[in-house]
């Protein structure tokens, strides 16, 4: 080849590929040994999903003077389902449902008040739960829609299932638990002030009663304690109003399959992917050793 000539012949190309065969085939062999360690990685993993319908908390009786009153945010739900609080509770009722039937945890019915409550009181651990919601749960909203479809990846079938399953009725168990608590606290607080103004009232009516003839006082008191019982009466029409509400955070849709194949790509495609790119790189490679190779051939 001539100093400065840039066109480079077949002649060229294939002279260099046999000068540095060692080098092309040392390449491949890299390349064929790194694909098979990365990607048959990922063919060993295993994806199930749960698909949730999130309904708006308060379904009936709704009074919009009270906080558990909203609509479904779904990314504040999405946020919500892929926590780790609903992680542990996940893990707890896994946890039940594993005591209850060993060989298959699944068949126990999560929605049970004695399993949820049993996996309410259950100790689990939190790093554990937080690195499953970090790493091995995905929670996605389709398009214009209020469902979220739960994704459980785990390198074991069994356990993709069972991660996906839990995590769909610990967020439902979650957010029914939320809206009991928010009008449970509303209700408390009208209750509280029902007895503050019972109380009051009575007070009244001994006064009233000292005021004897004091007609001017008398029609005073009287006033407030007109006041107080239409008030009295607007806390009973609330109260009513709350014990007709009824929490409803949703539905489990689907429930998660026994995924029968790993996911991603096929443990085939990584060595002959490896060994295709070490091919080429090590084509190239010699390539480029041969061109700054500056020793006459010829």
């Amino acid at each position: 080849m001539a100093d400065g000539d840039s066109v480079v012949t077949i002649s060229e190309y294939s002279s260099a590929i046999r000068r540095w065969w060692m080098v092309i085939a040392i390449a491949t062999v890299v390349g064929l040994v790194l694909g098979a360690l990365l990607l048959s990685v990922r063919s060993n993993q295993y994806q199930a999903q749960s698909k949730v319908e999130v309904r708006p908390l308060v379904s009936s009786g709704d009074d919009p003077n009270l906080d558990v009153s909203r609509q479904v945010n779904p990314e504040t739900e999405q946020a919500i389902a892929n926590s780790q609080r609903v992680a542990e509770r996940a893990l707890a009722l896994l946890a039940v449902a594993g005591e209850l039937n060993p060989s298959d945890p699944l068949a126990v019915d999560l929605d049970d008040p004695d399993v949820e409550a049993r996996a309410a009181s259950a100790i689990v651990d939190g790093v554990e739960a937080r690195r499953i919601a970090e790493e091995q749960i995905d929670v996605t909203v389709p398009l214009d829609s209020q469902i979220l479809i739960f994704t459980a990846t785990a390198a074991d079938p069994a356990r993709a299932q069972q991660l996906a399953q839990t995590m769909a009725h610990a967020y439902l168990d979650f957010r029914q638990d939320e809206g009991l608590s928010a009008t449970h606290v509303a209700r408390q607080q009208l209750v509280d002030r029902e007895a503050v103004l019972i109380e009051e009232l009575d007070q009244l009516a001994a006064e009233i009663g000292a005021a004897g003839d004091n007609q001017i006082r008398v029609q005073a008191l009287s006033y407030r304690e007109i006041s107080k019982r239409e008030e009295l009466a607007g806390i009973g029409a609330k109260l009513a109003n709350i014990d007709s509400i009824s929490v409803d955070p949703g539905e489990v849709l689907n429930d998660a399959g026994l995924p029968d194949a790993a996911s991603g790509v096929p443990g085939i495609a990584g060595p002959v992917s490896g060994a295709l790119l070490g091919l080429v790189s090590g084509r190239g490679l010699a390539f480029l050793l041969d061109r700054r190779d500056d020793r006459v051939r010829s």
